[in-house]
């Protein structure tokens, strides 16, 4: 396979389109300096064979500027034509196709991220083994793509495989081939784990077992045949008695369920009828409470039964005020009465005549004993004073008289005024409330007074609202149905008592018990009892007879399969697992020997790659060592003209990168037998000096022009241009 051109879009520093064309036969030199965009091309052309392992390097490679895209596409050359991969980097959708003289045909198309697990993945790695030989890119970093200073090379275990099915048979996949065959035979893995699940002889030797085991089996069965025979017979005579005792319990049983459920039916409409019936009597009760109530109310108030209710309103109203207006009254003439007691009982004042005759009185007593006791002048002294303080105080006494005797005057004649006010107001009130009375009610009336007229007319209203109350009761029953739920009640209990008469004259045995629900009921859930107890014995028998019918059915099969065909059965089998058994050996040995030879060719591999490298690392270094050898881990061991053997480790960092980089060389060419891989490099030869490299720059000639391989080398030496090469520049500015 050879690169042929390469375009891009969006990836690293390529944001725009850019298209790259390389020779097959010539070697492709890529000249650029930093950031020109070297391992940006290099690393397009790996991920857009193999995609990105990790979302991280992905990221890192798409560029900084704007684009459109994130795409690449990589056109090679092959002895079967021209194959295109073209892929979006954003959705890892892939489409290969090949073109050979003719229409292109589609190879792959579908989503081929190293990172998913879905089934295009495997489609597509398929389609890189059938182009390339190999489908891990981590092989391909390790053989055909050599990054900056990743020269160093080792032999894994998958190249080692890779490197042993490179020839025309793949022995190693014969090897699993056979392995898988051995496999089927038997769980046995002389190579790993045992196996789980049984395979051919395992499954071949339970076979063998169980033939045996129904040997036995039939033997003992053909013994027993004659007693199973009689045990059936039996089982069969007990099942059908049982049978008919069932069936007759079950009819018995659901008659007795019929009559109950028909007594219960007339129960209950015997209930609801009762209740109907209560209800029409407690409604033709409230009829009659109405009708009482209204005569008594007619009886109780004939003033106020033919009023209407505007009247009645009015009378109320008036009424009411009248009531009012004569408690006030009494009020008033209770007080007028305590006036007038007040007055009846008060003393009258003392007359200002009389007050002034005891005044000269006292003083006159005074004066006479003060001339008796010939001390006139201080004696008539103190008479004065007495007569003139007693004189004072009886008139301030007749004062406060005269002063209460007036209010209580005052007060006496206030309510003669206010009692003449309500009397004249009651008068009127009552001609107003006569008038409202028809003309013949109206002399009853006026023997009434107010008061009377408006108590009486309470009670009226009292009794005629509970009247009305009654009403709507009975109003509300009459509204409910009460009718048609008795009339119904009626039907529905004739209908109940005619089923149940219908039914018993069915089942005149059933006549005993028609009055007697309680008994039907008691007896009802003893014929259920006794027909589940019938029933459990009869499936108990017929699992016997199950039973008896699988012995039956064995000894039957004893006698198509007789011990005879058993025993031919299991000669059989030992001769099936006989020959398993010779396969499963042959097998063993055919794996051991092919698995011995495979290591024998991968050593022979290893011995002509150990060669090819000796002699590329001979003309590289201008024979200063002379052989390479590969150890038992595949670890490089140097044979220097002076047949001393050293490690990489021991020589220095530039002759270290030319053995890796022969190393690579030879590995290619042996994979390359087949499908011709190209060898891209970028800057390998940075520890190389002018001597080495210009036998470096010979080699890479020699395999170009010799071997055919295709080589592209990324460098930023400008020593590379003077090369006979073909010269791809690239500038920052790319």
């Amino acid at each position: 396979m050879k690169i042929v051109r390469v375009d891009m879009q969006g990836f690293g520093t390529f944001a725009s389109p850019r298209s790259f064309s390389f020779h097959e036969s010539e070697l492709n030199v890529v000249y650029g300096g930093n950031e020109s965009g070297k391992s940006t091309l290099m690393e397009a052309i790996y991920a857009t064979i193999f995609g990105f392992e990790k979302k991280e390097t992905e990221q890192n490679f798409k560029s900084w500027s704007p684009w459109d895209s994130f795409t690449g596409t990589l056109e090679l050359s092959s002895p079967d034509g021209t194959v295109t991969f073209s892929r979006d980097f954003s959705s890892n959708e892939v489409v290969v196709t090949r073109r050979a003289n003719g229409e292109p045909v589609e190879l792959f198309r579908g989503e081929a991220s190293p990172r998913s697990r879905s089934e295009e993945k495997i489609s597509y790695a398929n389609v890189l083994r059938e182009l390339f030989g190999l489908s891990d890119g981590a092989l391909a970093r390790k053989t055909s793509f050599v990054g900056q200073l990743d020269l160093a090379t080792e032999f894994t275990p998958a190249l080692r495989g890779l490197i042993s099915g490179a020839g025309s048979t793949d022995y190693h996949g014969a090897v699993e081939s056979l392995k898988e065959t051995f496999a089927e035979l038997t769980i046995e893995n002389p190579w790993g784990a045992v196996r789980r699940r049984k395979r051919a002889i395992e499954k071949t030797a339970d076979a063998l077992t169980e033939k045996r085991q129904q040997l036995r089996e039939a033997e003992a069965l053909f013994r027993d045949s004659g007693k199973v025979a009689e045990e059936l017979s039996e089982l069969k005579e007990r099942m059908a008695k049982l049978q008919k005792a069932y069936e007759e319990s079950r009819l018995f049983l659901d008659k007795i369920r019929r009559l109950v459920e028909l007594q219960s039916k007339v129960e209950s409409n015997q209930g609801l009828y009762e209740s109907e019936q209560r209800a029409r009597e407690n409604l033709e009760r409230a009829r009659t409470a109405c009708k009482t109530e209204e005569e008594q109310l007619e009886k109780d108030y004939p003033l106020f039964i033919k009023l209407g209710d505007e009247v009645g309103s009015a009378v109320s109203s008036k009424l009411s005020r009248g009531g009012a207006i004569e408690i006030e009254f009494v009020e008033v003439e209770g007080e007028l009465a305590k006036e007038r007691t007040v007055l009846s009982v008060s003393p009258k004042p003392l007359p200002y005549w009389l007050i002034a005759a005891l005044s000269v009185g006292i003083f006159l007593a005074f004066f006479i004993v003060g001339i008796l006791q010939d001390r006139s002048g201080a004696i008539s002294a103190a008479g004065t004073a007495v007569s003139v303080l007693s004189a004072a105080g009886l008139w301030l006494f007749s004062r406060g008289r005269r002063r209460r005797l007036s209010g209580a005057k005052e007060a006496l004649e206030a309510f003669q005024q206010e009692s003449s006010r309500l009397k004249q107001e009651l008068k009127s009130l009552s001609e107003e409330v006569w008038q409202l009375f028809p003309e013949e009610q109206r002399a009853d009336v006026r023997n009434r007074t107010l008061q009377q007229l408006s108590t009486a007319y309470a009670g009226f209203m009292e009794d005629r609202t509970r009247l009305e109350q009654l009403k709507e009761k009975l109003l509300s029953r009459e509204s409910s149905g009460a009718r048609e739920g008795h009339a119904d009640a009626v039907k529905r209990l004739a209908v109940a008592e005619s089923q149940l008469e219908e039914f018993l004259n069915d089942e005149k045995e059933l006549l005993p018990l028609s009055n007697e629900p309680e008994r039907a009921t008691k007896m009802a859930a003893e014929a259920e009892r006794e027909a589940k107890e019938t029933d459990s014995k009869l499936k108990q028998l017929a699992a016997e007879f199950r039973v008896a019918e699988i012995k039956q059915a064995r000894l039957s099969a004893s006698t198509v399969g007789s011990p005879e065909a058993y025993q031919e059965d299991i000669e059989w089998l030992e001769k099936k697992l006989s020959r398993l058994t010779q396969r499963r050996d042959a097998l063993k040995l055919g794996v051991d020997t092919l698995a011995q030879s495979v290591e024998e060719y991968q050593a022979e591999s290893m011995d002509r790659i150990s060669t090819r490298i000796s002699e590329l690392f001979r003309l590289v270094t201008g024979g200063r060592y002379t052989t390479v050898k590969l150890s038992e881990d595949e670890e490089p061991l140097l044979e220097t003209s002076s047949w001393r053997e050293i490690g990489p480790e021991q020589i220095s960092t530039g002759a270290r990168d030319q053995l890796y980089f022969c190393m690579r060389i030879a590995m290619l060419e042996e994979l390359s037998s087949q499908k011709g891989l190209p060898l891209i490099l970028d800057d390998p030869f940075v520890n190389f000096d002018d001597a080495r490299l210009e036998r470096a720059r010979q080699l890479l000639s020699d395999l170009v022009s010799q071997r055919k391989l295709q080589i592209i080398m990324f460098t930023h030496g400008e020593r590379h241009l003077d090369w006979d090469a073909h010269i791809v520049r690239l500038t920052t500015s790319s």
